[in-house]
């Protein structure tokens, strides 16, 4: 049976990395080493883009990231946006809370989730989300919402701000417990909304990721956040 939830693991994995939505030739360093920067609402566009990324590349990439979000949004019914908390960063780690929506905002799953195998959560992780594992003791397990995981996600386009963070978390969890097994599409948020602002990093010779805007470190509330990521970008007209 061990054998037999690893291998599950290690396909939902594959599975993840091969059907990730996001451009050819891009590249994705581990999010602790990439940097962060936050625009001032007044700085223009044109003024954000520097290093080693010409200004017309900046506006074609800006543009590709808005229409891609559009494209999401005009296929509404067939995506959700799902976030999740964790016991830590580590191949051992567990999601601890869960939540998706749909494009208008609807709540369709928000639980906090007792972890199977994890007996700690890192000091790191409650810092960050203030979730203790006395907190998830008579929570459900991740196998036990599979139903309700099921109906919320179906085989819908999955929607994350990070995605390979939340789907490795996905798979590592479903792996350790077992529970619904998401074999649709996943859309990375946050490589666009960095296109999107276009701050360039020279060290890595890619757009700078962003911290979520409006994120409250809650799976519900970064949900709700990167809605308006999306909605935000879909409105751009310039």
């Amino acid at each position: 049976m061990g054998y037999i939830l690893a291998l599950a693991g290690i396909v939902l994995a594959l599975v993840l990395l091969a059907r990730l939505r996001r451009p050819e030739g891009r590249q994705t360093p581990t999010p602790a080493a990439r940097e962060t920067y936050t625009p001032t609402a007044q700085e223009p566009f044109a003024d954000r883009v520097t290093g080693g990324v010409s200004g017309d590349r900046a506006a074609r990439d800006r543009r590709d990231a808005i229409d891609f979000v559009r494209r999401l949004m005009e296929n509404k019914s067939k995506c959700v946006i799902l976030d999740t908390e964790t016991t830590g960063l580590k191949k051992s780690d567990e999601i601890v809370q869960l939540a998706v929506i749909d494009l208008d905002g609807n709540i369709l799953f928000n639980e906090n989730i007792r972890p199977t195998k994890k007996r700690r959560m890192s000091r790191d992780a409650v810092a960050i989300h203030g979730l203790t594992m006395k907190m998830s003791s008579n929570c459900p397990t991740f196998a036990e919402l599979a139903e309700p995981l099921e109906r919320a996600i179906g085989g819908k386009t999955v929607i994350a701000y990070n995605a390979l963070f939340d789907g490795r978390m996905y798979a590592q969890t479903l792996n350790l417990a077992g529970g619904f097994m998401h074999m649709g599409d996943w859309a990375d948020v946050m490589d666009e909304y960095a296109k999107y602002v276009g701050e360039w990093s020279d060290y890595h010779q890619d757009y700078k990721w962003q911290p979520l805007p409006g994120g409250t470190h809650s799976a519900l509330g970064d949900c709700l956040a990167t809605l308006e990521v999306l909605r935000k970008m879909a409105a751009t007209t310039d």
